[in-house]
């Protein structure tokens, strides 16, 4: 690992400059076509919030952009500002609005260099309020004040305030360097407001009395109606029929008709995208009945068709990007409260099964040499069974006692190998004077097979007392595990479980429980419970209605099933994606193969392969290696860590039969989202790796599982990039050495290279290598490319 990590940076180095360099250009050219589009927002944007006017001729929004306007954008946001107020149509009194213009340019020029102050997220809405209230108090006491006058220009600066707050949010958010997060309850409404107002001074312009801000306005309802149901399409219909009715006094039914459209669109949004729109088209139908006026009937019938054909026409990709923005996972006091309990508990449970294991093992060291078999009982029963009743007792047992027990002794070595003994196997120093000595092998051999049968199950017992002490110990390690894994989990989104419940309902499968887990970088994973009895329906179909339920696009789904349920995950699509391909050559003369390997994914977000070989070749090794994969397969795809399935296989296998059963694992975990690769080696052979044109090899020094306790897989990590090829392979491969695998892999080109081929390659030529012993060969390659 090491190495391989020193070859990158070598090799990093070698094209150093060049590299460097040209990351450096990308990184200036992002920075100014990001900073060009930023400077042509505020140019657009200077120009049209000086439109938007409520009750008639109030503009003050022009003035709050220019405030929250940051840095060098605030001069084109003055010069736009000022011809946008400037221009025919808009404020009443556009001078006034300038002369606000140029008082908040004079004091953030003038305060420019107190940063605590420039930078107070009170300071923009601070100045908007002053300069749009002076300039109003300013005009209005030409023709002398009054208390309405007061009242009126006090309210202007307020407006101008709150706008200026919401603006500087909403700046702030396009300028960041996360804009595709999710956004928070305050973004939300800050991109909302900013919207509405932007939607008001483009409901100014209208062909033919067609207002192209109205139809906007009304396909958001829809879109939000969409993503929220009832309590999205409530909002945005208020928000922004407040803000239609406000741009003028013949627009005062749209409050009405967004805001029982918005409703209705999202109790209806449930049943599609076409009865949502339906519905939002009769409810402003009933509004614009109201109204009276044939021409406004009819424009807003035209309107609200085009809104709603331009909300059904959106594609999925485009609804599903503006939907992620608005999904705010709600985190209930309850669930949180919950999940650490959870944790604690389970926690506290790790521990304790650690400590009964430790006990166990405690116990059964001081029992096991105080009731363990003794060979010394077989010859004690000669003495007190056969010599008892000899006239020469006292000759053998009392005066010559050290010299009998030194000749039975001698039996031990011989009942060791054979297993018996003969009357030629009794040293003369006791078979010259031993009377009965037939009687005494008789009894030495029916004592010595007792006492081996005691043994055995003796030694059975405490082989089976290690793998209930190693159960508990690898027990605690996963209760551990999942501890921290519900620790690492920083949120639980209940409205999208709930849309994700959904989803599946309306193709037929009956959903247990849904569950939507936000972890570490705002990542979303899904796990569904449901019965599928009966449901027939298309999955690429239903994949798509789950991103569309909660705004974000996912990788395949891993399912995995336990009686009459189905257990699905999925998480979001990972910024890497593997491509394998493997060959297989079984030993001569063998009908199965001693190699058993498998690839999957764990659904959150890691792309696991598994290698074993089992011992020797043929049946035998075929069902030791298929046991070995098929648990570890089974336990990491349940969401238990490598470390601790690799000790709850070792335990199985040693339980599994009375005779040697061993094989070897190789385990390769991946991060499909950083790159992060760990190997996990038992007994397995080296694992090549080559990355920018370099090979290295991984081998750790480790024993197989099922043999012995305490098995512990070796680890090795490394980082993976784009074209980088792993080769896993089973001894057999590498009966010559591993140097000329590892050239051939070297002159792989991983742009235009085969992997099909490479392994049929690498397989076919270990077999002709193979000249004394013929061994079965596995080879899988891995090649990681960016999505």
């Amino acid at each position: 690992m090491v190495r391989m990590l020193k070859q990158k940076i070598l090799a990093a180095a070698a094209d150093g400059q060049p590299q460097s360099k040209g990351i450096a250009e990308n990184r200036q050219e992002g920075s100014i076509s990001k900073q060009l589009a930023l400077h042509m927002i505020f140019a657009i944007l200077g120009l049209l919030m000086p439109r938007a006017a409520v009750y008639g001729g109030l503009a003050p929004f022009g003035v709050s952009f220019a405030a929250a306007v940051p840095g060098a954008g605030a001069a084109l946001a003055y010069t736009a500002g000022l011809i946008g107020y400037l221009l025919p149509g808009g404020a009443a009194v556009p001078l006034r609005y300038a002369a606000a213009l140029a008082a908040v340019a004079g004091i953030k020029w003038s305060l420019s260099g107190i940063k605590q102050a420039a930078r107070h997220p009170a300071f923009a809405p601070v100045i908007s309020f002053l300069a749009v209230a002076s300039t109003g108090l300013a005009l209005s006491s030409v023709n002398g004040l009054d208390a309405l006058s007061i009242l009126l220009a006090l309210a202007e600066g307020l407006l101008a305030g709150g706008a200026a707050y919401f603006f500087c949010i909403s700046i702030a958010l396009i300028s960041s360097d996360q804009p595709g997060r999710v956004l928070t309850a305050q973004e939300q409404a800050s991109v909302v407001l900013t919207g509405s107002i932007v939607l008001m001074a483009v409901a100014s312009y209208s062909f033919s009395g067609i207002a192209p801000g109205r139809v906007i306005a009304a396909a958001l309802i829809l879109l939000l109606a969409r993503c929220g149901k009832e309590q999205g399409g409530s909002i945005a219909g208020i928000v922004l029929g407040l803000a239609a009715s406000l741009s003028g006094g013949a627009n005062l039914y749209l409050a009405a008709a967004f805001s029982f459209g918005g409703l209705a669109a999202g109790i209806f949004a449930r049943f599609g995208r076409f009865a949502a729109a339906g519905a939002f088209l009769a409810a402003n139908l009933v509004a614009l009945a109201a109204t009276g006026r044939d021409t406004a009937i009819v424009i807003g019938i035209y309107e609200v068709v085009a809104a709603c054909v331009l909300f059904i026409a959106m594609p999925a990709p485009a609804y599903r990007f503006i939907n992620r923005f608005f999904l705010h996972p709600r985190e209930l006091p309850a669930v949180e409260g919950l999940r650490r309990s959870v944790v604690m508990r389970l926690d506290y449970a790790a521990r304790a099964m650690k400590e009964v294991a430790d006990t166990v093992d405690l116990v059964s060291q001081k029992l096991s040499g105080l009731s363990a078999p003794d060979l010394g009982t077989v010859y004690r029963s000669v003495s007190d069974d056969i010599c008892r009743v000899c006239g020469l007792r006292m000759q053998c047992w009392e005066k010559h006692f050290n010299s009998t027990m030194e000749a039975l002794n001698k039996l031990t070595p011989v009942l060791r190998e054979k297993g018996f003994a003969e009357k030629s196997d009794i040293p003369d120093s006791l078979s010259r004077y031993c009377g009965r000595l037939d009687e005494v092998v008789y009894k030495i051999n029916s004592g010595y097979h007792e006492y081996a049968v005691r043994e055995g199950a003796w030694r059975r017992l405490g082989e089976i007392r290690s793998v209930v002490t190693d159960q508990f110990q690898g027990m605690s390690d996963i209760l551990d595990e999942l501890a921290q894994d519900f620790s690492k989990t920083e949120r639980v989104d209940a409205d999208a479980a709930a849309r994700v419940r959904e989803a599946c309902e309306e193709f037929g499968m009956t959903v247990r429980d849904a569950v939507c887990l936000l972890g570490s970088g705002g990542r979303m994973t899904i796990e569904i419970l449901a019965t599928d009895a009966g449901a027939r329906f298309n999955k690429q179909r239903w994949q798509n209605a789950v991103q569309n339920a909660v705004g974000r696009e996912f990788d395949r789904p891993v399912v995995s099933r336990l009686q009459d349920f189905v257990r699905i995950t999925i998480t979001e699509k990972p910024l890497l994606t593997v491509k394998s391909s493997s060959a297989q050559l079984l030993c001569a003369g063998q009908r199965l193969c001693g190699d058993s390997f498998d690839i999957f994914t764990d659904g959150v977000g890691k792309w696991y392969a598994v290698l074993s070989d089992g011992m020797g070749s043929g049946g035998r090794a075929a069902v030791d290696s298929a046991m070995a994969l098929g648990l570890t397969s089974r336990l990491i795809r349940a969401g238990f860590g490598p470390d601790s399935v690799v000790r709850m296989v070792n335990s199985a296998l040693m339980v599994k039969s009375g005779d040697e059963s061993l094989s070897t694992l190789d385990i390769m975990e991946l991060d499909l989202f950083n790159g992060k690769v760990e190997f996990r080696k038992a007994g397995a052979s080296p694992t090549l790796l080559c990355s920018m044109g370099r090979v290295a090899r991984i081998e750790k020094s480790s024993l197989p599982i099922g043999i012995l306790r305490d098995i512990r897989a070796e680890r090795s990590e490394d980082t993976l990039i784009d074209g980088d090829v792993i080769l896993m392979c089973s001894d057999g491969a590498y009966s010559a050495g591993t140097g000329w695998v590892e050239k051939t892999l070297q002159e792989f080109d991983p742009k235009t290279g085969n992997l099909k081929k490479l392994v049929e390659e690498i397989a076919a030529a270990a077999r002709s290598k193979q000249k004394t012993h013929q061994d079965d060969i596995t080879v899988l390659a891995v090649q990681v490319s960016r999505n």
